[in-house]
């Protein structure tokens, strides 16, 4: 199975805007993909944002250039970066205000005459609103606002005009208006064969496309030319399936499945193939090494070899073995590990010792961070049949461990708390889960969860200038000198004119599951005893909510929030305050979510073991369903596949079949670090199959069962 989508899974930011008196105004953008802007006006002068919401910085020190006010505060927040034909949310309110309702128009002109209003929308702030509104903004994707040359970076202005004030900023435009998710029935071909594919159309909320100016597809060769029509094709519930025949004479390599809005084409999407000639091997074979990683000291890597006809049965013969080391994108062989394996039973096992890299590396803490890797040939008892295949990833370390500071602010307050994030992992990358952090100063320690996080707090002093902040791994087994460690500085946040105002929001979970209730700490320490404090929920780039609390006194106050699926895969929350004229006090904190998928797909369970194929259904009104299929095998035999379907009442499922033999050639399949786990059963006979399961667009879970020889 093969995807592809240029989809960013968390892609929030916070942009801000700088000004003064100048009517230039200065635009600051943080290091992320996608962002909200924070536009304060009040009277003449502009409040803004400063730094500190980077990839490790929420101490969110902004809107602290100062301004003059009348009573309220007119603020207007939106994402930085605007796409066409998709709705976007725009922010507004009256902060510190009470009074007669206030009309604002949002308008969106082309940049930079101003002579054109591309879009508008009106709301009312009002006491029963509480002077606040999220207003839905779209771009019109037919009006040829924009040039077709996906390579220009075009910009709109953004304004809200409230009565006294019209608050305005240029704005990027985006012609990623929706996803595409391009789905291949096998990752290779040989020429004269059939490519079926599965288009899956979606919006940016990842739900069905409904309306489309529809959709340009090319198959485009190793060449670099479209051998298709560019004809334009009508997504039906958001999902296109067709068919491309390849030439018999055809160029052997990677070609492409190019697809694009009709309306936004500056925007593509893509998925690969291979075509070459081939025969489908009878066995596979997996290697298994006893650990992903090669501490520098080690004497040995074993690696178990295991070699499995398609039918269940185990394969007698022979495997040829060599390892190596991979450094940057340069491979060397290491000939004295080259050997002879038996494979008996379809076992085997090839070691590699800490010699044999030395006889080719004499120093092999030279070789830290590279990786080795083992090629093997297995050869059939009978000499029929030969099976080659691959492993590597397996990093030469130090430590087990990596440590890194994930989502740590770069700045604290003095005197409060000092939430520090720790995300360790694996030598593969991978998150690891159950391990002991230790952090200093407070010798605080915690446990990683099971996305590598572990959330700890730190108490600082007043009076402290620096904050020199150690995180070190304490796991059992590992000697001292072989755990992770790693530093960080943090600075001190000057407030403004040495104000001493400070806000301080804290999340005592490192992850959280969709349906949990979250409590959001908000921690005061000001000179003003009332005010209101507007706080927002940003999660992939949009504001899902924007409400405000009025503090009466209080030092702290705690939020509560119910975490729902429009905050997976992340959120950020961000709060803020002003004081007067002089001031505006904020800050910001991000909470990740565990993944899951929206909706929910039951497993599948044939009553026979089947053959290639292709085609969609849809689930009835009610949440389970049984389907029957009556399926032509290779062999012309005729099974029934019967398959209970559980999900969401009229969801729409997609199913393919796959020859399991064409993973053995060519293993692009999809894995958990790439996209969420297909859902699939792995049927094996002489016919053998994989089915997964497709769910609204997206792949959901992952069902696998033992292999059953069928006579």
């Amino acid at each position: 199975m093969h995807f592809a989508s240029l989809m960013d899974r968390d892609s929030l930011a916070l942009a801000v805007l700088k000004a003064s008196l100048s009517p230039a105004l200065k635009a600051e953008s943080l290091d992320f993909r996608r962002a909200c802007t924070f536009a304060v006006f009040c009277m003449l002068l502009v409040g803004a944002c400063g730094d500190g919401l980077g990839d490790g910085g929420s101490c969110w020190p902004g809107f602290q250039n100062r301004f003059r006010a009348f009573d309220e505060c007119n603020v207007m927040v939106a994402p930085n970066l605007l796409r066409v034909g998709t709705p976007e949310k725009v922010f507004v309110e009256a902060q510190d205000y009470s009074g007669n309702n206030i009309p604002v128009r949002i308008s969106v002109k082309n940049h930079p005459k101003k002579t054109s209003e591309l879009t508008s929308e009106s709301v009312t702030l009002t006491a029963a609103n509480n002077y606040q509104a999220i207003v839905d903004i779209k771009i019109p994707d037919n009006e040829g606002f924009f040039s077709d040359d996906p390579l220009e970076k075009q910009y709109v202005y953004l304004q809200a005009e409230f009565p006294s004030k019209v608050l305005e900023k240029v704005v990027l435009v985006s012609f990623q208006s929706g996803f595409m998710f391009i789905q291949t029935d096998k990752s290779i071909y040989t020429p004269g064969t059939t490519v079926n594919y599965r288009i899956f159309s979606l919006t940016p909320d990842l739900q069905p496309v409904e309306k489309s100016g529809g959709i340009y597809v090319e198959i485009i060769n190793p060449q670099g030319i479209n051998t298709v029509n560019k004809d334009t094709i009508f997504p039906k519930e958001g999902t296109i399936t067709g068919s491309y025949s390849i030439p018999e004479v055809a160029k052997s390599g990677i070609w492409t499945i190019a697809t694009r809005y009709k309306n936004t084409p500056q925007k593509n999407f893509t998925a690969d193939f291979e075509v070459k000639e081939y025969v489908l091997p009878s066995f596979e074979v997996v290697l298994k090494p006893s650990k992903p990683f090669f501490y520098v000291d080690d004497k040995e890597l074993t690696v178990d070899i295991t070699a499995t006809y398609l039918f269940g049965k185990d394969v007698n013969g022979a495997a040829f073995v060599v390892f190596g080391v991979k450094t940057d994108n340069s491979k060397t062989t290491l000939p004295a590990s080259l050997t002879r394996v038996h494979i008996i039973d379809g076992e085997g096992r090839a070691k590699l010792t800490k010699e044999m890299i030395k006889r080719s590396f004499s120093n092999i803490h030279q070789l830290v961070g590279s990786y080795l890797y083992i090629s093997v040939s297995v050869l059939t008892e009978t000499g029929s049949e030969i099976v080659e295949a691959e492993k590597g990833g397996i990093q030469i370390v130090t430590s087990p461990y990596t440590i890194q500071f994930k989502r740590t602010p770069k700045f604290f307050h003095p005197g409060m708390s000092f939430d520090v994030t720790v995300y360790v992992t694996n030598p593969d990358q991978s998150p690891a889960e159950n391990v002991v952090v230790l952090v200093k100063p407070g010798d605080v320690s915690a446990l990683t969860k099971s996305n590598g996080m572990a959330k700890l707090i730190l108490n600082t002093q007043g009076g402290d200038k620096i904050l020199q902040i150690t995180a070190r791994t304490a796991a059992q087994g590992i000697t001292d000198e072989r755990q992770a460690e790693n530093k960080m500085t943090a600075q001190p946040y000057a407030t403004k004119g040495g104000s001493g105002n400070y806000l301080h929001i804290s999340v005592d979970a490192a992850e959280l599951k969709i349906g949990e209730q979250m409590n959001i700490n908000v921690n005061f320490k000001t000179t003003v005893s009332d005010q209101d404090l507007t706080y927002l929920i940003l999660s992939k780039g949009q504001i899902v909510q924007g409400k405000r609390f009025k503090r009466r006194g209080n030092s702290l106050v705690t939020l509560s929030l119910t975490v729902t699926k429009d905050l997976v895969p992340s959120f950020r929350v961000v709060a803020y305050y002003h004081i007067g004229s002089s001031e505006v006090v904020s800050d910001s904190i991000w909470v990740d979510v565990k993944d899951t998928c929206m909706g929910t797909v039951g497993n599948l369970i044939p009553s026979q073991n089947i053959t290639g194929f292709c085609f969609d259904l849809s689930i009835s009104d009610i949440s389970s369903w049984m389907m029957e299929l009556k399926l032509t095998l290779n062999s012309n035999k005729t099974v029934l596949l019967v398959i209970p379907v559980t999900g969401d009442p009229k969801a729409k499922v997609g199913l393919v079949a796959v020859d399991k033999g064409v993973f053995v050639l060519n293993k692009n399949r999809l894995t958990q670090t790439k996209y969420p786990t297909p859902h699939g059963l792995r049927a094996v006979d002489p016919d053998v199959v994989v089915v997964y399961l497709f769910h609204e667009g997206q792949v959901c879970g992952d069902v696998s069962r033992g292999r059953s020889p069928v006579g």
